[in-house]
């Protein structure tokens, strides 16, 4: 709630420092080990060494996020967690095998409190994909998603460079 409040009153801040990505979400992968085999899923890691100008709290707490999502919402799937630098790009992703997300929700999955109505037995109060937009929208990059009904769901961040 407090970055939200940070958002609303314009005063959400970032604090870029060269960062190992490669590193960072390789670490994060280790910390939701835990997790992620008591949702019985499977991790998979392709990533490429990248480092990047970013707010490492900043870019974990999206990923915590991402992670957490595809727990709650695909468990016993594949997770799948990337890393590719391209000519003037960077691209991270967070794939998962479960049930997808509907084009009708797709469209409002980034708005505030938004959450898919029919998983009421997931907790959360729709609020994690809005700040991680936030958050990677203040360093210049995009978040998307590319999801469908039983095809699990990809969300990518792109940051130029």
């Amino acid at each position: 709630m407090l970055d939200i409040s940070r958002l609303n009153t314009g005063r959400f801040e970032i604090f870029k420092e060269k960062t190992d990505l490669t590193k960072l979400l390789s670490n994060l992968a280790k910390e939701n080990e835990s997790q992620i085999l008591a949702a019985h899923s499977t991790l998979v890691l392709k990533l490429e060494n990248v480092e990047l100008e970013v707010d490492p709290l900043r870019i974990e707490q999206v990923v915590n996020n991402l992670f957490s999502n595809a727990i709650k919402y695909a468990p016993s799937s594949t997770i799948e967690i990337g890393l590719k630098e391209n000519v003037n790009s960077v691209m991270m992703w967070v794939k998962d095998t479960g049930p997808g997300i509907s084009k009708e929700f797709q469209q409002k999955i980034f708005n505030r409190y938004e959450r898919e109505k029919s998983l009421v037995a997931v907790e959360g109060l729709g609020l994690g994909l809005y700040i991680s937009r936030q958050i990677i929208e203040a360093h210049g990059g995009e978040i998307t998603l590319k999801s469908g009904p039983g095809i699990g769901a990809t969300f990518y961040i792109i940051f130029n460079i």
